[in-house]
């Protein structure tokens, strides 16, 4: 049964030119875990889709001692690092009620 899912993941990756990056995401999950059972017409490949609606990068504030939060557009990333802070936030996901 196909199932959508509000998420958060916070996630430490790098950028492309190497540089750490850590970031908060929120968005949506949609799964489909297809059917491969049954009657022809109702098989079905699984898929899923990832929407990110905020995404916040974290940077220390080391004479303060706390880290502040600067809001970004995550689709401005490289088409890479999209795909490589998606298969982070896959790993890390939690549900957000």
């Amino acid at each position: 049964m196909p199932t959508t899912q509000r998420f958060f993941a916070n996630i430490t990756s790098h950028r492309d030119n190497g540089a750490p990056i850590e970031l908060n995401l929120r968005g949506t999950a949609y799964i489909d875990p297809g059917n491969r059972y049954g009657p022809p017409e109702s098989c079905r490949e699984p898929e899923s889709e990832i929407n990110i609606t905020q995404c916040q990068t974290l940077t220390p504030k080391m004479s303060a001692g706390f880290f502040m939060a600067l809001v970004v557009d995550f689709y401005e990333f490289t088409i890479t690092e999209q795909e490589r802070f998606i298969e982070a936030a896959l790993q890390n996901m939690e549900a957000d009620d």
